[in-house]
């Protein structure tokens, strides 16, 4: 993705040189002061301004750099909506200037609930322009990106929980740990829930991206009920995987495959997810599950005739 920013358009997408988003603060900030009064908040020992509620950390450091560090997803849903600014410490820039580090969050409300958009531009996720209706069913908000790609808004925790319920998924999160671990993993699926992480936002956008929360919306009932059947024997010892933790991956990987086969995504660029062999990958996918290729073929036409009612282009495999 070029540098540029991320803005909001219904036509003709203009790009937007991202050091213009990235510009040096003056002295006097411009915040939102509607949201909350500015305030000294600590990162990683060097302290900063900000106008986020008191109690709300919402950064974690990670690198050593504000920009390069992580949100914490978990603290999404203690914002109300408002441009929310965190500034500071000293940057040295290419042209040798100094100039104040900056991080910006805006928090937009729709029609399901909260939405969260920051900078870099990197860390928002993109979208396949036929999966806006499946996109923004489960509470997302699009923006129109560089040359008219669209890019979500990312869904508080509470508001994505809300619009997968009602697409009937239901979400376990975990606030405390970045990557889930297998068990845990396996659990919530065995109990015929999705399991997502809501420290770390790296995790939470793996989590909640076109990719995993979208193939379980997809594969619906047939999907759910043959996963929960192999969680649930993986954990009780009784399936011959017998491995937890790689039984997890071939989950993660198998709901990867299915939902790069019924249209485009971001998988679509490798041969194995194209109309000549995406079958027969989601098969062998389904196979490391120990599930039958006549299961497979069954979610797999399930997902297709639910991703036609919600507007994906669905291929059509060989």
């Amino acid at each position: 993705m070029s540098d540029t920013k991320i803005i909001e358009q219904d036509e003709n997408p203009q790009e937007i040189p991202y050091e213009l988003y990235q510009a040096v603060i003056p002295e006097s900030v411009q915040l939102d002061t509607e949201v909350a009064p500015e305030r000294p908040i600590v990162i990683d020992g060097r302290e900063y301004q900000t106008n986020l509620p008191e109690g709300v950390q919402l950064i974690e450091p990670k690198g050593n750099s504000l920009k390069s560090a992580e949100l914490i997803p978990k603290d999404f849903d203690a914002l109300r909506p408002g441009k929310y600014i965190v500034h500071g410490g000293a940057e040295k820039g290419t042209n040798g200037e100094i100039s104040e580090e900056i991080r910006r969050i805006e928090v937009r409300e729709n029609e399901s609930g909260m939405t969260i958009l920051c900078d870099p531009p990197l860390r928002n996720i993109p979208v396949e322009r036929d999966a806006l209706e499946l996109m923004q069913a489960l509470g997302f908000d699009v923006s129109w990106g560089v040359g008219g790609r669209p890019i979500a808004g990312v869904p508080t925790p509470e508001t994505i929980k809300a619009a997968a319920a009602l697409l009937d998924v239901k979400i376990r999160f975990f606030p405390e740990v970045d990557q889930i671990s297998g068990p845990d993993y396996l659990r919530a699926f065995a109990d015929g829930e999705y399991p997502v992480s809501t420290k770390s936002y790296y995790y939470y956008r793996h989590d909640i991206g076109d990719n995993h929360i979208t193939a379980m919306v997809l594969g619906g009932e047939p999907l759910k009920q043959a996963l929960a059947e192999v969680a649930t024997r993986v954990l009780a010892g009784t399936h011959e995987l017998g491995n937890i933790d790689g039984t997890a991956s071939a989950i993660d990987a198998f709901t990867a495959a299915l939902r790069a086969v019924v249209s485009e995504t971001e998988l679509s660029f490798k041969e194995a997810y194209r109309s000549q062999s995406g079958r027969s990958t989601l098969i062998k996918r389904g196979e490391a599950l120990g599930l039958t290729a006549e299961k497979t073929q069954e979610i797999l036409e399930h997902a297709q005739e639910m991703g036609r009612t919600m507007g994906l282009e669905v291929m059509e495999l060989q």
